[in-house]
């Protein structure tokens, strides 16, 4: 009651609260997306509570993926087949489907937006 504008910051306050809120509902979605299509179970509960660590990791093993599956320019079709093969090999990404992951990170524009939003 001293403070004239104490209302206003309370109100502000009310709002960077339900901006959070959205956030992490967007962060949980996205981390949902991510888990499933690189062939993991969904997330946990206590990963979906705070999902930013978890969001991260996911984005960081999808993107090292990418590269490692790929490659940078022309890659000859010798190694493109051996990582095709370590990829396949590997505990991290064994259901994951190594073509249709590069199929929808390079022709699905709503994915690549997911991975350009704010709240990642």
């Amino acid at each position: 009651p001293d403070l004239p504008r104490a209302r206003e910051a309370f109100l502000r306050l009310w709002e960077a609260a339900d901006e959070l809120r959205q956030s992490l509902g967007e962060q949980r979605t996205a981390l949902q997306l991510l888990t499933v299509g690189l062939g993991q179970p969904t997330a946990s509960q206590e990963q979906l509570e705070r999902p930013q660590e978890a969001l991260f990791a996911e984005v960081c093993r999808l993107l090292s993926a990418v590269c490692g599956l790929a490659g940078e320019g022309d890659v000859p079709s010798i190694a493109q087949g051996r990582a095709l093969a370590a990829f396949t090999a590997s505990t991290a990404f064994r259901l994951c489907a190594a073509q249709q992951l590069l199929t929808v990170f390079f022709n699905q524009p709503d994915f690549l937006t997911l991975l350009g939003a704010a709240h990642l």
